[in-house]
C-alpha cells in the first residue's frame, strides 16, 4: 500500500498543480508580473515566520503517533500546543510589520503590498489551525484525507480568482480569495475529523512532544528560512516584477516538486515504524525501489521538461514571461534533485537525527544566501531570477550530497553509488537531444516535434533496458494494475 499511497498523493497534488497552473496562466496573463510578484513576495513574508507556528511539534505528532501513542490523548495534548504557537507567530509576524512600516523610509514597494500581507496573514493562522486534523491524518498515513479537502480548496480558489482578476480587481482581491478558499478548506476538514474522539491534555505526553520537537525547532526554522529567502532578497535586489517572473517558473516547475512532497509524507511516519522496530533493512529497500523509480522514470520526463521550457512558457503566458524560461530550466533540474534527496532526509528524520538535520539545512540556507547574492545582486553579477534559480540548484546539491553522507554513517549498508550512472546518461542525454533540437527543428513544426519526443524516449528506454538498470518487473512496481483498485477504494474512505 506505500507505493498507492505515494501515488495518490503525487496524483492529487499533480490535479491541484494543474489546476492552479490553469488560474495562475489567467492571472499571469492578465494582471502582469507585477501583481503576480507582488503576491509572492507577500506570501514569502508570511510564511517566513510560520516556523514560530510549528516550533517541530507536527513532526513531534507523527512520529509519536506513528508508534502507537493514544491518538485521542495525542490530539489534545498537540492541538493545546498548537494553538500557543499559532498566537504566537501571529504576534510576531504583526510586530515585524509593524515596525517595517514605523522604521523604514520606505516599508514595501507598495502599498498593495501591505494589505496583501495582512490577508494572507489570517490565511496561514487558518491553515494552521487545520494542520491538527491534517497532522494527524499524515501521521495515520490517511493520504485520501489529507487530499480531498485541499483539492476542494484549490478549485474553489481558482474559480473565484480567475472571477475576480477577470472583473478588474488585482492583488488585494486575489488575497481575499485565498482567504476566502481556506476558510472552506478549513470546515470540510474537520468536517472529516469528527469521527476521532478529543482525549485529555497530558504533561508527560506534552513533554515527550516537547523533547523531541526541541531538536527539530532549529530543523524547522531554517527550512522555512530557506524556502522562502529567494523571493525576499530578489525582491531587496531587484523588484516585484523580477519576482513575478521567478514565481512563475517555479510554479511550472513545482509539479516536480510535488513528487517529494508525496512521498516524504508517507516515507516520514513509515521509517519512524520501521525504526521502532528496527527494521532498517526494510528502509535500505525502499530507499533502493525509490531511486530506481526517480532515475528510471521520472528523470526522462524532467529533462524533456528542460528542453521544451521555452515553448511552454511562450504558449501558456506570452512573450511578457520569456525571461521566465529559462529560469525555469535551471529549476526543473534543481527540483528533480530535490526529490533524489528525499529518501536520505526522511532516513536522517525517522532515526530522530532532527538538530543534525537542522544544522545540515542550515548550512544550506547559509549556501544559498551567499549564492544569491553572488549571482542576483545588481552590483556582482546581476542576473536576478535566473542567478536566484542557479543559487537555489547548488543549494540543493549541497545538502543532497551531505545527507547521502550522513545517511551512509548512519548505515552503512546504504550505497549511493548507483545514481552516479543514471546522473552522467541523462546529462549526456540532455546536451546532445538538446543541440540536436535546436539545429534541426527550429520551425517547431508538430509533427517533427512528436517524432523528436518519441526517438527521445526510445532512445532513453532501449539504453536503460540494454544496460539491465531497468527490467520489466519495475514497470509493474511503478503502476500495477492493482493501483487502480486501491486508488479507488482510499477515496471512498473518505465518505465513510
Amino acid at each position: 500500500m506505500i507505493k498507492e499511497k505515494i501515488l495518490l498523493g503525487y496524483m492529487a497534488k499533480l490535479a491541484g498543480l494543474v489546476i492552479q497552473m490553469v488560474g495562475s496562466i489567467v492571472v499571469a496573463r492578465i494582471a502582469g508580473p507585477t501583481v503576480v510578484g507582488i503576491l509572492a513576495f507577500s506570501m514569502a513574508f508570511v510564511t517566513l515566520f510560520q516556523m514560530f507556528a510549528d516550533m517541530g511539534i507536527g513532526i513531534a505528532h507523527i512520529k509519536i503517533v506513528s508508534e502507537g501513542e493514544n491518538v485521542s490523548d495525542c490530539i489534545a495534548t498537540f492541538g493545546a500546543i498548537k494553538i500557543f504557537c499559532v498566537i504566537f507567530y501571529a504576534a510576531i509576524v504583526l510586530f515585524v510589520f509593524i515596525i517595517r512600516l514605523l522604521c523604514y523610509p520606505v516599508p514595501f514597494e507598495t502599498i498593495d503590498h501591505q494589505y496583501v500581507i495582512l490577508l494572507l496573514l489570517a490565511m496561514a493562522i487558518i491553515e494552521q489551525l487545520v494542520m491538527i486534523p491534517q497532522t494527524t491524518f499524515m501521521a495515520r498515513m490517511e493520504q485520501a484525507k489529507q487530499e480531498f479537502p485541499r483539492l476542494v480548496g484549490i478549485i474553489f480558489l481558482q474559480i473565484i480568482k480567475v472571477s475576480v482578476v477577470m472583473m478588474g480587481y488585482q492583488a488585494i482581491a486575489i488575497a481575499a480569495c485565498q482567504l476566502t478558499a481556506a476558510l472552506l478548506t478549513g470546515v470540510i476538514v474537520y468536517k472529516m475529523f469528527k469521527n476521532y474522539s478529543i482525549g485529555r491534555f497530558r504533561k508527560s505526553l506534552a513533554k515527550r512532544y516537547i523533547a523531541i520537537a526541541a531538536p527539530s525547532v532549529f530543523l524547522i526554522g531554517t527550512s522555512y528560512v530557506c524556502d522562502n529567502i529567494d523571493r525576499l532578497l530578489l525582491q531587496y535586489f531587484h523588484n516585484a516584477r523580477e519576482v513575478g517572473f521567478y514565481s512563475i517558473a517555479y510554479s511550472i516547475a513545482s509539479m516536480i516538486d510535488i513528487i517529494a512532497i508525496s512521498a516524504g509524507s508517507v516515507l516520514f511516519p513509515l521509517y519512524s515504524r520501521y525504526f521502532s522496530q528496527n527494521n532498517i533493512s526494510a528502509i535500505v529497500e525502499n530507499i533502493d525501489k525509490y531511486e530506481k523509480a526517480i532515475y528510471g522514470f521520472l528523470m526522462p520526463v524532467v529533462i524533456l521538461c528542460i528542453i521544451y521550457a521555452k515553448n511552454v512558457i511562450l504558449y501558456l503566458f506570452g512573450e511578457t514571461y520569456i525571461p521566465s524560461a529559462f529560469v525555469a530550466q535551471v529549476l526543473f533540474a534543481g527540483m528533480l534533485i530535490r526529490v533524489t534527496n528525499v529518501s536520505y532526509g526522511n532516513f536522517l528524520f525517522g532515526r530522530g537525527r532532527f538538530l543534525l538535520s537542522g544544522i545540515i539545512k542550515f548550512l544550506e540556507c547559509a549556501l544559498r544566501v551567499l549564492f544569491i547574492y553572488l549571482f542576483s545582486h545588481p552590483d556582482i553579477m546581476n542576473k536576478g531570477a535566473y542567478g536566484t534559480a542557479v543559487a537555489f540548484v547548488l543549494s540543493t546539491v549541497f545538502i543532497g550530497i551531505v545527507w547521502r553522507v550522513y545517511s551512509k554513517k548512519e548505515y552503512d549498508k546504504i550505497s549511493c553509488s548507483s545514481q552516479i550512472k543514471y546522473i552522467l546518461f541523462g546529462i549526456a542525454v540532455m546536451i546532445m537531444f538538446s543541440f540536436f533540437r535546436s539545429r534541426l527543428m527550429q520551425d517547431g513544426n508538430l509533427v517533427n516535434e512528436t517524432l523528436f519526443i518519441g526517438l527521445y524516449l526510445f532512445v532513453v528506454y532501449s539504453f536503460y533496458f540494454k544496460m539491465r538498470w531497468l527490467k520489466k518487473n519495475d514497470l509493474q512496481y511503478i503502476l500495477p494494475a492493482s493501483y487502480v483498485k486501491n486508488l479507488i477504494f482510499s477515496c471512498r474512505n473518505i465518505f465513510k
